[in-house]
């Protein structure tokens, strides 16, 4: 072959060229550019509302780094990389919390590696989108690019963990959620939530905070109701209420993201019997709360009980400062009035089945919904009684004003096992009512 010259000159400039440009690109990347390790995790992110929470196990990068070294950053535009509101919340291999109840246990926490039933957890509002920036200032070893993808509305959103090369807890990043101690109370830009002295698992205030601040509803609360009602030995009926139970608070976890408390319960059944452990989390974001349960029964219920249903509701407070409000399910669209009286549409909530329902007043939405998983072969609806004379049994004391929740039955064919579900109330501003069933129906399970 014949060498041409001019064609030589011109691949050693290109050459040049290119040598010459990537240092650059490779600067502006900073020193763990290459590194950077990718991972594609489904999520549902289509609204801002939803948690993100990523088990360890799906951040393999992330694994054995002790927790107070990793960062979480996200790209805003003209913004740049910016530091984001995260947690990492440790949890055992059955899925509940372990929550540090001392303050020398909560100094170490930070030092502890991430294992693989830890999770990880922001916020949809706080992803970001894809970029080859890094944070300035920072040193750093591995760096994770974090790809969230939603099928159902096919978002795509990005988040960049780093593993720093020593503590630097991020400062300046807002805690969305928070925990007073004293008065047993979790606040929010969005609702206020206090919990009864007496029987923690209680909720006893339920406030809605306006957009305007120091504006906010009087509190719709007026008692939290759980009714249990059985036969023991398959003859002997019996009736128990929250009352009955015996509730204690073992443990909160503050975070800048959500907050986490424990209770531990048992309901007092008769002759000295007791229902095994619940173990329940009351977990609060900003715009969102769950009860997230687990439910250890070392027995076969059915041996002892039989005809088991479970009545699960707030009843609302009545008065002239309560805003008016309606109640919508998947199958009565149009809605019905929460007033004090029963009707034709709030019959055919109770006997449609459906499993959601949204309630709406001027100060916004908000959405509830259960999730038992598929061990749990109970079966349960919406339910709603709104009748102010009616009584309400064992106490008979009428007034019955917006009870809303869940009736459940079936729980006496539970074996010896542990059984989780999730209760999950969403508190949003400026939505429709179809774009709260879209919210719920679309919503991050919590429940494996």
């Amino acid at each position: 072959m014949i060498p041409i010259p001019g064609v030589r000159v011109l691949f050693f400039h290109a050459f040049l060229f290119v040598c010459l440009a990537l240092p650059n690109e490779a600067s502006s990347l900073g020193p763990a550019a290459a590194s950077l390790q990718h991972i594609s995790l489904l999520r549902p992110i289509s609204s801002p509302y939803y948690p993100v929470v990523i088990k360890g196990r799906d951040l393999p990068p992330l694994l054995n780094a002790a927790i107070g070294k990793i960062s979480l950053y996200a790209f805003h535009g003209a913004k740049g990389m910016e530091p984001i509101p995260f947690q990492i919340d440790r949890k055992n291999m059955g899925g509940e919390f372990l929550i540090p109840d001392k303050k020398a246990e909560i100094d170490r926490e930070s030092k502890y590696p991430m294992g693989k039933y830890d999770e990880l957890v922001f916020m949809a509002s706080d992803t970001g989108e894809q970029t080859l920036s890094r944070p300035d200032g920072l040193t750093f070893s591995p760096a994770v690019e974090i790809e969230l993808l939603d099928p159902p509305s096919e978002s795509r959103r990005w988040v960049y963990a780093f593993i720093l090369d020593h503590e630097s807890p991020v400062t300046g990043t807002p805690h969305y959620v928070s925990y007073q101690n004293r008065d047993d109370v979790i606040e929010s830009e969005t609702y206020r939530v206090g919990f009864s002295r007496q029987t923690p698992l209680v909720i006893d205030t339920l406030i809605w905070k306006g957009a305007t601040p120091g504006e906010s509803s009087p509190n719709l609360a007026d008692k939290m109701k759980a009714r249990h009602t059985g036969k023991l030995f398959q003859k002997l009926d019996f009736v128990r209420t929250e009352e009955d139970s015996e509730s204690r608070l073992t443990a909160v976890k503050q975070g800048p993201v959500r907050v986490i408390r424990c209770t531990v319960n048992r309901a007092r059944l008769i002759m000295g019997l007791r229902t095994p452990a619940i173990t329940i989390y009351n977990i609060h974001y900003a715009n969102a709360f769950f009860m997230d349960t687990f439910i250890e029964i070392p027995f076969r219920i059915g041996l002892f009980l039989s005809d088991l249903t479970t009545l699960m509701t707030m009843d609302g407070n009545d008065g002239p400062s309560v805003p008016a409000y309606r109640v919508y399910s998947n199958s009565v669209r149009e809605g019905a009035d929460i007033n004090g009286r029963m009707s034709v549409k709030k019959k055919r909530i109770n006997a449609s089945g459906d499993q959601d329902l949204v309630i709406s007043s001027t100060y916004g939405k908000v959405l509830v919904s259960m999730d038992l998983g598929k061990n749990l072969p109970v079966r349960y609806r919406v339910y709603i009684m709104d009748d102010q004379s009616r009584p309400d049994p064992p106490e008979n004391v009428p007034g019955q004003f917006g009870n809303m929740g869940f009736i459940s039955t079936g729980w006496e064919k539970l074996d010896a096992s542990v059984y989780h579900m999730v209760f999950s109330v969403y508190m949003i501003r400026d939505i429709s009512v179809d774009q709260g069933f879209d919210i719920l129906q679309n919503a991050p399970a919590f429940v494996n």
